[in-house]
């Protein structure tokens, strides 16, 4: 009885321990410069930009590992990259009944070269603990020209548009996010289009480069 009840003390007391436990109160840094370009070049380098902001969030969140990126700004601007690029982290510690989840979402202005930084407490949202690696230079530049492509035959330019990476596909929305109805709406899955189709199944769309492959 008396070893029953240590153990329910002690399993109390770590509960305790756990629920005691502040919350992460960081600092939201704001307009770090980050390395954009490549050298000698106005060409953004997507590794370099991953490169520093893995850095610089490994400083807060030693064990953070990605959740996948996103891109945002204007169709015409897509190719080059030029908007913002945002990076999801998470940080997953086990605990007793809910395991502690933290996020950091990285926004890096191409065209400033500086990014902003939020790390914040999701445990109480159910967050996905999924890992979604960020994909190389090369990779994204050849999705954002295919995208771009396609958006250009749908003569939606100019317009607003939003690049989400999704495991091993993306999602592109064309227009502003808060809009019910979007401009546009398809995924890119191995190099070749989905589109929603009215009855809200995806159905191929016709190819925005003729002759292109996935890489």
């Amino acid at each position: 009885m008396r070893k029953t009840l240590c153990t329910l003390r002690v399993c109390l007391l770590c509960v305790a321990l756990l629920a005691c436990r502040p919350e992460l109160r960081e600092p939201r840094p704001s307009q770090i410069a980050v390395a954009v370009l490549k050298p000698g070049t106005g060409e953004v380098d997507v590794d370099r930009v991953v490169h520093d902001i893995t850095d610089e969030v490994h400083k807060v969140l030693p064990r953070a590992f990605a959740q996948g990126m996103v891109y945002s700004g204007e169709c015409q601007d897509l190719p080059e990259l030029r908007g913002k690029l945002v990076f999801v982290f998470a940080d997953v510690t086990p605990r007793l009944f809910t395991d502690r989840v933290l996020r950091a979402t990285a926004t890096v202005d191409t065209e400033r070269g500086t990014a902003d930084i939020v790390y914040e407490d999701v445990s109480t949202m159910y967050p996905s603990t999924k890992h979604v690696p960020f994909v190389d230079d090369e990779t994204i530049k050849h999705v954002a020209a295919l995208a771009s492509a396609h958006i250009e035959e749908l003569g939606l330019v100019p317009c607003q548009v939003t690049l989400t990476q999704i495991a091993d596909s993306w999602n592109v929305r064309c227009g502003d996010l808060g809009d019910f109805v979007q401009r546009c709406q398809f995924e890119i899955v191995g190099g070749e289009f989905l589109e929603a189709s009215e009855e809200g199944k995806d159905r191929p769309a016709e190819p925005a480069v003729e002759g292109a492959k996935a890489r």
